[in-house]
């Protein structure tokens, strides 16, 4: 795990995490369980940021040089772009 972040909505019961396998999952830290895998990064997710007004956005960043803007919601990003061609996001 490279990046934890709360989800926002300020009742601090969900994560998120992203790291080596390029993966980034969502947890329920009141049962102790993963709730949902993302999948969309082709190397390791090294950044997630929440969003503070809604518990269900977050972005990601990884070595792949690629954004997701994801709903927890939904398995697939809302959006997803090339931040540089010639460096990772971190």
């Amino acid at each position: 795990v490279q990046s934890v972040r709360f989800m926002g909505g300020g009742n601090n019961t969900h994560l998120v995490t992203g790291g080596d396998d390029a993966l980034v999952k969502y947890w329920d830290i009141t049962l102790g369980d993963q709730v949902a895998t993302f999948g969309g990064h082709s190397d390791y997710c090294r950044s997630v940021s929440t969003s503070r007004g809604d518990p269900n956005i977050f972005l990601t960043g990884g070595y792949d040089h690629r954004c997701f803007l994801w709903d927890a919601r939904t398995k697939d990003p809302v959006r997803s772009w090339v931040h540089a061609s010639e460096s990772p996001v971190e």
